[in-house]
């Protein structure tokens, strides 16, 4: 599409699902936020200010998930995560895992 802002630096959002994961109901407000905002509303995620609004617009506290994306805690679930998905053979997003089998797509 014209003027996409795909490919975009998507880092910044992956720490901030290990925190709303963390807050018990967070997870599926960011997730439904965060690819409706990247695949159906074209938004660059990797803009902090951007970030916050979607989350906001969501419903999510934008601002509270944005700013633990540092610390070392939050780093280290990260990589753990990463390093899990990998593991179990995925290459990229959106994958996800009903049971075993790999699905990759928005489907």
């Amino acid at each position: 599409m014209e003027g996409s802002k795909s490919p975009f630096r998507s880092i910044r959002f992956y720490p901030c699902a290990v925190v709303a994961a963390q807050r018990g109901g967070a997870h599926n407000k960011f997730i439904s936020a965060i690819f409706a905002a990247i695949w159906e509303d074209d938004q660059d995620i990797s803009k902090p200010e951007i970030l916050i609004f979607v989350l906001n617009e969501a419903g999510l506290n934008g601002a509270a998930l944005v700013a633990p994306t540092q610390e070392p805690k939050i780093k280290l679930g990260l990589r753990d995560s990463m390093q899990a998905c990998l593991d179990r053979g995925v290459f990229g997003l959106l994958s996800l895992f009903p049971g075993e089998d790999l699905y990759f797509g928005e489907d």
